[in-house]
């Protein structure tokens, strides 16, 4: 349902945070190496993804575009299993409408009445994105920590609370007006990044405002 989005998409999130405390903590323990032991060490990974994406179900809506009735069925079923709740008997599912005599989700994102939507949601998410991985990967702001791997550390460590605040503030405030939030506060955050750097600022002030922008960046993508 609509009101647990924001509660599914921060738990979801969580392994993205242990995945980069796994990448930090395997870069320091190779850093004597080339970095392509650090390629060859995460690469097992992938296999034991390409494994998982063969056991995830398939999505019930696109099972009904595609007239597949019965497989949309045992997927629900499956469901609900996993939810420990029983199904509605009889499971009565029914063929998602097609928009403009098409089934294509890229073009319904382009229909009259979500265009607007999409650009602007668009540019934003791509805008917050590459603030993201500005911040995440400039060299020079990881060293502000010390060293590289206590930037990278310091940097994982506060999508943390940042994805705990994900949920709350969206119950309370609304999608719209948490995105807004987000965003205003990495602006915030970037500029004042900018002016602390420019007046010749000290570290700890300049750490506090990349953490705020990624705390907030990170927040902002995933509402």
């Amino acid at each position: 349902p609509p009101g647990s989005r924001a509660h599914v998409g921060a738990h979801l999130a969580y392994w993205w945070v242990m995945g980069l405390l796994l990448l930090v903590a395997s870069a320091y323990a190779l850093r004597s190496f080339s970095w392509r032991c650090l390629v060859l060490a995460h690469a097992p990974g992938l296999l034991v993804h390409l494994q998982l994406a063969r056991s995830l179900p398939e999505s019930p809506r696109f099972l009904l575009v595609a007239s597949q009735t019965e497989r949309a069925g045992v997927v629900l079923r499956r469901v609900f299993a996993a939810n420990r709740a029983a199904p509605p008997e009889p499971l009565c599912l029914q063929q998602p409408p097609a928009h403009d005599g098409g089934r294509s989700t890229i073009s319904q994102l382009w229909r009259r009445d979500l265009r607007r939507s999409t650009v602007v949601i668009g540019l934003t998410q791509g805008v917050c994105t590459m603030t993201f991985y500005a911040i995440t990967f400039d060299d020079r702001l990881n060293r502000l920590a010390g060293s590289l791997y206590t930037g990278a550390l310091l940097g994982a460590l506060v999508e943390l609370p940042a994805l705990v605040a994900l949920a709350p503030a969206t119950d309370s405030l609304g999608r719209r007006a948490a995105y807004t939030a987000f965003l205003l506060s990495a602006a915030a955050a970037l500029l004042s990044l900018h002016l602390c750097v420019a007046a010749g600022g000290g570290a700890p002030l300049a750490i506090t405002a990349v953490l705020a922008g990624r705390f907030s960046s990170v927040a902002a993508v995933n509402v």
